[in-house]
């Protein structure tokens, strides 16, 4: 019989290094609007380029539960002269989805929601991806297998295999409180509290890399996940890839930020707009079933 209490040694390696195998999809890169680029961008990050990087693929072994479906979607920014990826959004679907969520989105330091429905395939040189949450098809990707849009993108897409790419990107951190002690009283408001601009580490080793072109990019915005601000206005490339293991090694807080600067860009990624409508002036959009 399973105990309800678990032991000192389950504790000490709760969600210890997460790991995600054999992971199979398409990677892409586009340029978009650099005025969109820069709206999305927290006080604490500066505007580097108006290229924005993503992902789908299907995580078949996961080291923290079942395999599950992720898109995700950064941009790069910099910080005192240091440039890393900053991602905007990350969708997962699936059986293992609640656990990245947990993992990425609740200890780790970059925002996590859960999907409909994730879906990636090629067949023969055809390839095409999209996510659906709510009931809408929030993005959508075509590609073709062969050459890049833009000979560039080869560096971008990190076009190597079997050698171990390290990579620093962007993060952020903050609780969430209703104490007391703090000074917001016992009417229930919540507030932000130890808002940290973080930086993770992780490690990837590639086992296959298919170069592709883009055939197109739709990116729509909901009242909940603002995908159209990052719309495609010229297609570099893509690649169809198989990676043999991508692990977290760790994350460092790079400095504390004002949470009353950073907070409203940090906010579309992790919640939907129903948790931030004052009771009785507006209602939470319902779908029809």
């Amino acid at each position: 019989m399973q105990k309800y209490a678990v032991t000192e040694e389950d504790v000490k390696f709760f969600a210890y290094r997460p790991s995600f195998e054999n992971e199979e999809g398409l990677a892409f890169c586009y340029e978009a609007d650099p005025a969109n680029i820069k709206s999305v961008l927290p006080p604490c990050l500066d505007y580097v380029d108006s290229l924005v990087h993503g992902h789908i693929v299907e995580v078949r072994d996961s080291k923290i539960g079942a395999s599950f479906m992720e898109l995700a979607l950064y941009v790069n920014a910099g910080h005192n002269g240091t440039v890393q990826p900053y991602v905007l959004a990350t969708l997962v679907h699936g059986p293992g989805a609640e656990n990245a969520m947990i993992a990425s989105g609740r200890i780790g330091a970059i925002p996590v929601k859960i999907a409909d429905e994730i879906l990636c395939r090629k067949r023969g040189n055809r390839i095409y991806a999209k996510a659906v949450r709510h009931g809408e098809t929030i993005f959508e990707i075509e590609a073709a297998a062969g050459t890049y849009n833009e000979p560039n993108a080869a560096g971008i897409l990190n076009d190597t295999t079997d050698e171990t790419i390290h990579e620093d990107q962007w993060g952020r951190k903050f609780r969430i409180s209703w104490a007391e002690d703090e000074g917001y009283g016992p009417e229930g408001v919540t507030r932000f509290a130890d808002t940290r601009l973080c930086s993770i580490r992780t490690e990837t080793v590639k086992t296959s890399h298919e170069p592709a072109a883009i055939l197109g990019v739709s990116a729509v915005s909901t009242p909940d996940d603002p995908y159209g601000v990052l719309a495609m206005v010229r297609p570099l490339g893509a690649a169809w890839e198989n990676i043999r293991s991508f692990t977290v090694l760790g994350t460092r807080t790079v400095e504390r930020i004002d949470a009353a600067e950073n907070m409203p860009y940090f906010m579309a990624g992790r919640f939907d707009r129903s948790m931030m409508i004052d009771h009785g002036k507006r209602h939470a959009r319902t779908l029809d079933i």
